[in-house]
């Protein structure tokens, strides 16, 4: 303010003014960051986005920094390593930041990992993380039992192989009960009754599991019992029974007189 023209009085320096300052009574904005979720794909790239805000506008440009980082979702295999600014020109309160979702056909659980926001300018952080969640859209995998046959011997036991086989790996931990059920064979006579699970490891798609055969003199016809799958997890059935065939190896008896 510069005081110019007086009346009935003088200046004591004509050149002298007064700096009027008007302060600012508003914090500076606070950043905040949203949860986000997508649905993976079976393959390619699929963009989720991260929605990042401020709580007023402000005259000033404010930038931040973020990076993702790993939960139960791994950089490389589930999602791109993302990382970098986002800037907010004066007047601006939104901005996003994408994420690259690598899609597969793999059944698994629903994933997480983070972005995390740091170093603020002419800002604060309020909510300085976000949950990023992979939704998997791959149905449960089948598991399937083939069986076999194996000639019996003529004493001791030798077992037979029965293949228990999964439609498609996965990386969950997948188990099934089974247990042996009489046909034609007795078990105790023609075989050892067995019952148990089979655990599949994840990414493993094929396990075994074996039946003793118990070894005779008799001539007989060939026998069958079954092996029935039941109470999968992480999985459903698809073929839940399979036949052992036991061989016959012993020959006819001769009559004589």
């Amino acid at each position: 303010v510069t005081l110019t023209n007086p009346v009935n009085a003088g200046l004591e320096d004509p050149g002298e003014f007064a700096v009027g300052t008007i302060l600012n009574d508003e914090a500076p904005p606070a950043i905040s960051i949203d949860d986000a979720e997508v649905t993976e794909g079976d393959d390619g790239l699929t963009a989720l986005q991260f929605t990042v805000r401020l709580s007023h506008p402000s005259t000033e440009t404010i930038t931040v920094f973020y990076a993702a980082s790993d939960g139960t979702a791994i950089a490389g295999s589930d999602y791109e390593t993302t990382s970098g600014t986002v800037t907010f020109e004066p007047g601006e309160t939104e901005k996003s930041i994408t994420v690259q979702i690598i899609g597969d056909t793999m059944d698994e659980p629903d994933e997480t990992f983070l972005v995390t926001l740091g170093d603020p300018t002419n800002a604060t952080i309020d909510d300085g993380e976000a949950t990023g969640t992979i939704l998997d859209d791959d149905g449960p995998v089948a598991i399937s039992i083939s069986g076999g046959s194996l000639v019996e011997g003529n004493d001791g036991t030798t077992n037979l192989v029965f293949t228990v086989t999964l439609s498609r790996s996965t990386e969950q931990t997948v188990t099934v009960q089974f247990a042996t059920a009489n046909g034609t064979a007795t078990a105790g006579q023609d075989y050892l009754a067995s019952a148990g699970t089979v655990t599949f490891q994840p990414t493993q798609a094929t396990q075994t599991l074996v039946v003793p055969i118990v070894g005779d003199l008799l001539d007989e016809i060939d026998e069958t019992f079954s092996v029935i799958l039941s109470s999968p997890t992480n999985a459903e059935l698809d073929v839940a029974t399979a036949t052992g065939t036991i061989l016959d190896d012993d020959e006819a008896p001769s009559v004589s007189i």
